[in-house]
């Protein structure tokens, strides 16, 4: 076991060394975030901007879904029907597209 660690004592102590920076990193990182600074911070200390930022996510959910359910065009076009003045709907375009018999 010692001629092991002999043998990769160069990498053993950079690995520690990138360990240590790494953690050092994450530190200054959530000190940042726990003073406000930075989105993280932000999101942290900003009600309005977290309550925001979870209906952004929400609607990127919603909008996700309906994309995997119906496709680009499906979102486009599902409603190809526009009430008038009068309450009728009326097209807006055929419902099989212009070149389609």
């Amino acid at each position: 076991m010692q001629n092991l660690i002999n043998t990769n004592s160069v990498v053993i102590d950079e690995s520690l060394a990138n360990i240590k920076k790494t953690t050092e990193s994450l530190y200054n990182l959530v000190a940042a975030a726990e003073q406000g600074k930075g989105l993280a911070g932000k999101l942290f200390s900003d009600e309005e901007l977290a309550s925001n930022f979870s209906m952004l996510s929400s609607n990127l959910v919603d909008v996700s879904a309906k994309l995997n359910r119906g496709g680009l065009w499906g979102i486009l076009w599902a409603d190809k029907n526009k009430n008038t003045n009068n309450g009728k709907p009326t097209k807006l375009r055929p419902a099989g597209g212009r070149n389609r018999r």
